[in-house]
C-alpha cells in the first residue's frame, strides 16, 4: 500500500491545561512575555523560512501538524510545506501567559493555512516561545481542499490524479465540524481511512478488477477499519499481516 492521505491542518498531540486568565488586550498593552508569544505565533504561522520548523515549534506540534511519528519525519514535512502552508498575515487577538506556558487566540488572513481562527498553546523552551498544540480551530473549507489537492500531488510521494480525486471526493462528504474534531483529536482517523480506501480502490482498478469487485472491497475494508482500530496504522506501515488482510478482501470480492 502506498502512502496514504495525511491531514495537515495541525492536530493536537498533547493537551495543555488552562494557561491563566486575562482579557483581550492590544499589542501596546501587552507584557514582554505576551509580546514574545505574539511574535512566536506570527513567525510560526506566517514565515516562509524553514528555520521556524526548528525555532518556533515543539516536537509535539511538528508531529501534530504532519502526522509523522518521528521528529525527523515531521521536520521534513514542515520544511517542505513552508512555501505554501502558511498565512499571509496573522492577527493575535488574545494572549494569556502562565510561567512557561501560554495560549493565544489568532485569526489568519490569506495564504493556504486551512483554518481562519484558532486557539494555540505554546511552551517556552530554552528561553524561546514555540507553538505546542492547536487546541481549537475554525475550518476554511475552500482552503482545505486547495491545500489537500496540492499536498497529495507533491513529490516525492505524489498520488496520481485518480487517487487524489478519490480522496477529495471522500472528504467533501465530511462536515466541517467532523473535520475539525478529527484534527483536534489528533488521531488522523478519517484521513487514514480515506487514504486506505482510495488507495485500495485505485490499485484494484489498475489491476483489472471490475467495478462490482471494487465496490465490494470498499464496503468490506470500511467495516474492517471500523472494527479494528489498530489496523489502519499497520496498513500504513506495510506490515505483512495487514497486507494479507487487504489481499484477502480483494480476493473474496473478485469471486
Amino acid at each position: 500500500m502506498r502512502r496514504v492521505f495525511t491531514v495537515t491542518l495541525a492536530l493536537v498531540a498533547s493537551a495543555l491545561g488552562a494557561c491563566g486568565g486575562g482579557g483581550e488586550r492590544g499589542a501596546d498593552e501587552r507584557s514582554t512575555d505576551e509580546r514574545s508569544v505574539q511574535t512566536a505565533v506570527e513567525e510560526g504561522l506566517a514565515s516562509p523560512s524553514r528555520t521556524v520548523c526548528e525555532t518556533r515549534r515543539t516536537t509535539a506540534y511538528l508531529r501534530q501538524e504532519s502526522g509523522s511519528e518521528t521528529r525527523a519525519g515531521a521536520l521534513r514535512v514542515c520544511r517542505g510545506e513552508r512555501s505554501y502552508a502558511r498565512a499571509r498575515s496573522v492577527e493575535v487577538r488574545r494572549v494569556a501567559v502562565r510561567g512557561t506556558r501560554a495560549t493565544a487566540d489568532v485569526r489568519t488572513r490569506g495564504g493556504e493555512l486551512t483554518f481562519t481562527e484558532a486557539t494555540i498553546a505554546l511552551r517556552r523552551v530554552a528561553g524561546r516561545w514555540r507553538l505546542h498544540a492547536l487546541l481549537d480551530a475554525t475550518l476554511d473549507r475552500p482552503r482545505f481542499f486547495r491545500y489537500q489537492g496540492a499536498y497529495l500531488q507533491r513529490p516525492p510521494d505524489a498520488l496520481d490524479e485518480r487517487e487524489t480525486g478519490c480522496v477529495l471526493r471522500e472528504y467533501k462528504a465530511v462536515s466541517d465540524d467532523a473535520l475539525v474534531d478529527d484534527h483536534v483529536r489528533g488521531a488522523f482517523v478519517r484521513g487514514l481511512h480515506i487514504g486506505i480506501v482510495c488507495g485500495m480502490r485505485v490499485d484494484m482498478a489498475k489491476n483489472g478488477y471490475d467495478e462490482r469487485a471494487v465496490r465490494c472491497a470498499t464496503r468490506a475494508i470500511r467495516r474492517v477499519l471500523r472494527g479494528e482500530p489498530g489496523l489502519a496504522s499497520e496498513i500504513v506501515e506495510e506490515r505483512p499481516r495487514a497486507q494479507r488482510r487487504l489481499r484477502a478482501i480483494a480476493t473474496r470480492c473478485e469471486g
